[in-house]
Formats: structure tokens, C-alpha cells, sequence
């Protein structure tokens, strides 16, 4: 996505990466939150008659374990009903240590987590902005990315994306590879997640190049001669990853824009095919 500060006009680029995903840059929206559908979700029968009272979210009235199960939005992580009583309680998360009282009937749930942001899009958000996703499964090793439920049909996790110059994307392939950045302004989700290498046909099938590691196909080295890492060839016909301000920009996204004098905002994402 690449957007325009002065006549806020959207110019739209979407061509397939290799095998699992689409790359987009286009024009996003943000705006407030809504409540999901059912999510996936799996017994906890070791928190069978159990409650508790920490991180928890709300009390409600449900008709069925389903109907429970569609109170808990993103930011809950399980649920208990009680199906003889028709009662539901929702948790940001849950823990058999924090099960301290008895209460005969309740049963829980922990839902699955979330992988991208299409997952979320499939729980029924439909609302742009931050959400913490799960790509390896399980709780570990959640990030905090930006999701964009509206361009395309929505689903769109940003693997890049950039709103100022606060952080510096000339940097080395360990910073690449784990990610950096704040997912509030400007970040780099991580290689080990994007999992394409790919932008257009001038990168397709290249390696990515950062500041200690030369993969391109130029005698020199191109994230010297641009300032900031990428898939570079000989160099690019696609670069997002230069300083801020993108004024100065060569071609960032050639035929659409060969300059970067309007750019505002810059987004990377892809999205499940």
C-alpha cells in the first residue's frame, strides 16, 4: 500500500508471490471494533466444576456452548458455560492454577488462536487495526500486527509497515529475520514468518539483502546504495525500505510510482490464497 499526502489519490498494485501468498499495497481504512462469531475451540475437562475470577472478561446469558462461544472476541482466550443454567463467563485467558473454586456444572473451553489475520477476519472482525496473531500455533511467540479488513474482501496481515521515520530500516539480517519496529507506527514483522521472497518480476525468486549480507545480483551492494534491506536484483524496480522521509525515492513501486514524493504511508501485506 502506498499512499498519497497530497490529493489522497490510491494507485493499486496486486501481483502473486510463490506458492502461499498475495502481496497488496493499497489504501487502508481504520475504525473501531466489533464483536465475533463462533471461533474454533477445544475442552479443558481438567477445569470441569471449576471458576475464577482472574482475567475475567464478562458474565453473560447464553442458549447454547456455541452462543458462549461467540461472546469471546480477540481478546478472549477461553470461556466457561454452564449448560443447566444457561450461563457464560469469558476470560482473556485461563490457567488450572487459578481454578480455586468449586462450582458443580461449569465447563471450559480454550478457543484456537489465531494465525493471520485472515483467521481473525474469519471470526467475523471485519473492524482494521491492531491484533495479535499466533503463526506457530499454541501461545508462544505471538505478534502484534496491523490487519486490513477492508481492501480486497480484508484478511490482510502488514508483514511491513511504515508511518515516519522512527525506525531506521537500514539494518542487519538478524533484525530482518526477528523483526523490529513498533506495529503502532513503523515495523518489520520478521522473515521467518513472510515465508515468500517476492514483490514483482524484477524480485521474484531473489534473496533478501540486508546491511551485513550481500545476496544481490549488482557489483556492489545494493542496501548500501539505497539505504535499507530488501529483495534486491540489479537493483530494483521495488524498494519500500529506504529513508524516511520517501521523498527521494527512485522508483518504489515501478510503473506506478516512480518517485516517492507523495507517499505518506507504506504498507506490505499478504493474505492466505
Amino acid at each position: 500500500m502506498l499512499k498519497e499526502k497530497n490529493n489522497l489519490k490510491v494507485e493499486e498494485s496486486c501481483v502473486m508471490a510463490p506458492s502461499l501468498t498475495w502481496i497488496v499495497f493499497t489504501l487502508c481504512t481504520c475504525i473501531g471494533i466489533i464483536s465475533s462469531k463462533s471461533r474454533p475451540y477445544t475442552a479443558k475437562p481438567d477445569y470441569d466444576d471449576m471458576i475464577s475470577t482472574i482475567e475475567l472478561l464478562g458474565e453473560y446469558h447464553a442458549e447454547s456452548l456455541c452462543g458462549c462461544s461467540a461472546m469471546c472476541d480477540v481478546s478472549c482466550s477461553c470461556f466457561g458455560f454452564h449448560p443447566h443454567v444457561n450461563e457464560c463467563r469469558t476470560h482473556r485467558s485461563c490457567d488450572v492454577r487459578n481454578m480455586t473454586s468449586f462450582a458443580n456444572g461449569w465447563k471450559y473451553y480454550e478457543l484456537d488462536p489465531p494465525k493471520d489475520c485472515k483467521s481473525i477476519q474469519d471470526f467475523g472482525i471485519k473492524t482494521s487495526g491492531l491484533y495479535e496473531i499466533y503463526p506457530y500455533g499454541g501461545k508462544e511467540n505471538k505478534f502484534k500486527v496491523y490487519c486490513d479488513m477492508v481492501t480486497e474482501n480484508g484478511g490482510w496481515t502488514a508483514i511491513q509497515r511504515r508511518l515516519s521515520g522512527a525506525v531506521n530500516f537500514n539494518t542487519t539480517w538478524a533484525n530482518f529475520k526477528n523483526g523490529f519496529g513498533v506495529p503502532e507506527d513503523s515495523y518489520w514483522i520478521g522473515d521467518s514468518m513472510i515465508n515468500t521472497g517476492s514483490s514483482n518480476t524484477d524480485l521474484r525468486g531473489m534473496k533478501f539483502s540486508a546491511l551485513d549480507q550481500d545476496n544481490d545480483r549488482y557489483n556492489g551492494h545494493c542496501v548500501t546504495r539505497q539505504g535499507g534491506g530488501w529483495w534486491f536484483n540489479n537493483c530494483h524496480d521495488a524498494f519500500l525500505n529506504g529513508p524516511w522521509p520517501p521523498d527521494f525515492w527512485h522508483e518504489p513501486w515501478f510503473p506506478e510510482f516512480d518517485n516517492g514524493a507523495n507517499i505518506a504511508e507504506v504498507r506490505l501485506m499478504i493474505k492466505a490464497r
